[in-house]
Formats: C-alpha cells, structure tokens, sequence
C-alpha cells in the first residue's frame, strides 16, 4: 500500500518547490502532464508558447531522468496522441507511466514500451465498463482508476462510481495492481482500500494541507493500517 503525491506542474521551479514541501518523506513522485487537449488545463511544457516547447520539454527529460536518481518516478500522460512521445519518457527512467483510455487509439502501441524498468498501465475513466479492460488483458501492468469524473485538474470532487470500478476489475484481474488517482482524502482512502486499490495518487490532500508532510504521514498510516 502505498502514496505516491502528485504534482501538476507550471514549471520546472514549480516540481521543486512541490517535493521541497514533502521535506523528503515520500519516496515515489507522480508528475502529471497535461496537454490542454485531451484533458484539462494544460501544465508545463504545454503552457508555452510552440516556438518554446521544444526546449522546454528537454528540460523536462532532462528533469525526469535527474529525479529518478533520487526517487521512485511516475509519469501520468493526460495527453492527446501519447505514442508520440512515450519512447522519450520512458527513456528517462522513470518507473511507471500512466496513459489514458480514450487518448488515442495507438494503445498497444504504447505498451510496447514495457520493460523490466519500467511499467506501463492505462487509466480509465468511471464512464468506461470495467469489461475495456479485457481488451488488454496481460499487456498492461497496472489499472489507474480515478477517483474523479474528469481528469486534469486537483481538488475536483469525489466519485462515488470508482468504488465499483474497483470491485469489478480486482474480479476480473485479482493479482493486477489497482491504483487511484483523484479525491484521494482520509475519508475517500479507506473505502478506496477496502474496493481492492493498492496505490493511491494524492494531490490537493498533501499540497494543499497547511503541512504537507504530516498530511502524507497520516495518509500514510491509513494506507499501510
């Protein structure tokens, strides 16, 4: 069982003053990236200008392969066309990438880039059957299922629906990892737990706490409980 905190960054200086926040308690990171397109309001490198975003996505390679030294990396692609950029992502180390039912139709493509490295696994939304799930059957290593009606945005509100999501996929795939993302709280964690999810991705409930790390701390707990 574990948390794993999520950061949605603005900036490259954004992702550092986030894991400053945690004082070094988490071991693993999340960082969500957002293309504006498929989903939400888009995050760095995507709030650049084009001319930019070559440069800037770089930096955010570069970035990803820096942290993975240091810490456990995962990468959720809440973008459009993901293949186009997934060798590069995980090419940096990083330990898991999440993409997203529904953005694009290259899915299997993408998991072609499985390793022993790295995992790869799709998120689907409370909209989509647990059934899509057999589409893919063992060429995925985990599920993310989001605790929210639309992804791309923190803070959002609790949907109630994961909770069966969870039930009927752990059914299907008992030994498949389930995890969590989204209005992921001290009250949504236990519920989420007892549905069968395994790893909890959590934003607004750490770093919108007045101490961020005693609210990991206690995720922690009820997590690990």
């Amino acid at each position: 069982m574990k948390i794993i905190p999520a950061i949605i960054p603005t900036d490259l200086g954004d992702i550092t003053a986030h894991i400053e926040k945690l004082d070094g308690q988490a071991s693993s990171l999340q960082i969500d990236l957002v293309d504006g397109v498929f989903a939400g309001k888009s995050s760095w490198p995507w709030n650049v200008s084009k001319k930019d975003f070559s440069s800037e996505f770089e930096k955010l390679l570069d970035a990803l392969t820096e942290l993975s030294q240091v810490y456990e990396i995962e990468v959720d692609l809440m973008v459009h066309d993901p293949e186009k950029i997934i060798k590069n992502i995980v090419g940096t180390g990083v330990v898991r990438v999440v993409i997203h039912h529904g953005s694009t139709e290259k899915i299997l493509e993408c998991l072609r880039y499985r390793n022993t490295n790295t995992k790869i696994g799709i998120a689907f939304t409370n909209d989509i059957s647990a059934e899509a799930i057999k589409e893919y059957g063992g060429s995925v290593d985990f599920i993310q299922c989001m605790g929210i009606a639309h992804v791309g945005v923190q803070g959002n509100p609790f949907d109630p629906r994961v909770l069966q999501n969870i039930k009927e996929i752990h059914e299907i795939y008992p030994d498949l990892e389930i995890s969590v993302d989204g209005a992921v709280s001290t009250f949504t964690l236990p519920l989420l737990k007892a549905a069968g999810a395994v790893r909890f991705v959590v934003g607004s409930a750490i770093f919108a706490e007045p101490d961020p790390v005693q609210a990991f701390e206690k995720l922690q707990q009820l997590a690990s409980a």
